[in-house]
């Protein structure tokens, strides 16, 4: 009998689905880092209407994701549920992308409400994009054992924009300007997301129109049926520990800041951590398809992560050595982050199949979209960690006392840590495993 072709881990399709969200880091990353010193620098707005206007597309964008779901849900167009809006929204998305960092002369008031609404519109535009670009997942990827490289291939890239970005960002806005490298950007997004496009039309099929198929049958989603497949109790323990788990990881990289000029001393070393925490991150999200397989599957290598970070952030509390053991240590944990990172689309998508199985119902469109959910929420619970940690700790930025300065390795690894243990207990009671959901497709004769 012939051998078997072993079958790899990553493909050239597993790394054209990740390079969508390469494209998608960048247009979100332009606007964390660089928009708002656009806005102050470049246009001139004060700091008070930068804010508001920021404030309020912030709100829509995060109001317009479940609404998106459900459109995305009710639809079937003659080319797929998914690929339409990833067509669409790719190009609208370019367009307001490079138009939000385009300065036609407005001031004053016709100024932030240009702006305003040119944010609005992108990243209503980016939701468009990016919500389909995260159903596509399962589509692509219906073996369970095949999803851990595509989520992995998303973080790589996701890393890897951030870290050519950052190289390149200030020297292109400073040779070409703001709206030439933002257009040039906005082009390649375009391209990148048409290449998904045209990969996808094989496996992204339109549902038969004939009443009564099972096909048709599962599409037919009510409302109730969309809340209904939010209250289950594994989605409840998914939820708290996506959650938590990017609430630590936005929180720890906020006041690292804070704990290298205050407690360590070193402002130095920070630059260091924040490159070496980078680069573990990348690698660890490459091995991270190897980790699921050996540990058995993606839910098992999220628990791992969690537990070297936790550990990490443990270890970090309790350690009294130097700042560059003490930043070696603190990296490491970052290896642990990027195999739950990695992971965690990979774990959402069994708890789409789940539902549909449990159901009869294909909720992809609507519960994929709301994977995105998670690091809105995650952010909001971030600043209600920095707000009252630092005001419990009785940190004031104009005297810093010895009581803050003690406080602040609880704030900055023992808190952590604790969440993360929350984070691994979720995920110990989540009970949906590779094993079961494939055992679940095999009994479904899926």
């Amino acid at each position: 009998m012939e051998q078997q072709k072993k079958k790899s881990i990553y493909s050239v399709q597993s790394y054209r689905y990740g390079l969508g969200n390469f494209f998608t880091t960048i247009i979100t990353n332009l606007s964390s880092t660089y928009f708002s010193a656009f806005l102050t620098t470049a246009v001139g707005l004060s700091a008070t209407a930068m804010g508001s206007a920021m404030a309020v597309a912030s709100m829509i964008d995060t109001i317009s994701i479940p609404i998106i779901g459900i459109l995305i849900q009710k639809s079937n167009f003659k080319s797929g549920k998914f690929r339409p809006w990833i067509l669409w929204g790719a190009i609208f998305c370019a367009i307001f992308n490079w138009l939000r960092f385009t300065d036609f002369g407005f001031s004053g008031g016709a100024a932030v409400a240009y702006f305003g609404l040119m944010y609005i519109l992108c990243y209503v535009s980016w939701n468009l994009v990016y919500s389909p670009y995260t159903g596509l997942l399962p589509v692509l990827a219906p073996d369970p054992s095949d999803r851990a490289s595509y989520a992995a291939c998303r973080i790589q890239m996701n890393s890897l924009a951030k870290f050519l970005l950052s190289l390149a960002a200030v020297t292109a806005f400073a040779a070409i300007g703001y709206s030439a490298f933002a257009g040039i950007l906005s082009v390649l997004c375009f391209l990148g997301f048409y290449q998904l496009y045209m990969m996808a039309k094989p496996y992204d099929k339109p549902v038969p129109k004939a009443e009564g198929t099972d096909k048709q049958q599962a599409e037919n989603v009510s409302f109730l049926d969309m809340v209904k497949s939010i209250i289950s109790f594994p989605m409840l323990m998914f939820l708290i520990a996506g959650i938590l788990k990017i609430a630590t990881y936005f929180a720890v990289t906020a006041l690292s800041v804070y704990y290298y000029t205050y407690v360590l001393e070193d402002r130095a070393m920070l630059t260091l951590y924040l490159s070496l925490s980078t680069a573990l991150m990348i690698g660890g999200s490459f091995i991270t398809p190897f980790v699921s397989k050996l540990v058995g599957g993606s839910r098992n290598a999220y628990i791992v992560g969690g537990v070297i970070y936790a550990g990490s952030m443990l270890i970090s509390y309790f350690s009294s050595s130097s700042a560059l053991f003490f930043t070696i240590l603190l990296s490491i944990g970052y290896i642990g982050y990027s195999f739950m990172h990695s992971a965690e689309a990979a774990v959402y998508s069994n708890l789409v199949d789940y539902t549909e199985l449990k159901t009869g119902k294909d909720l992809k469109g609507f519960l994929m979209t709301l994977l995105s959910l998670s690091p809105k929420i995650g952010g909001v619970f971030q600043g209600l960690i920095l707000g009252v940690g630092l005001n419990a700790i009785g940190f004031q930025a104009d005297h810093v006392t010895e009581q803050a300065i003690a406080g602040l390795p609880v704030l900055f690894a023992l808190f952590p840590a604790v969440l993360l243990i929350i984070v691994i207990i979720a995920m110990l009671f989540y009970p949906l495993t590779d094993k079961k959901i494939a055992q679940m497709r095999a009994e479904a004769g899926k």
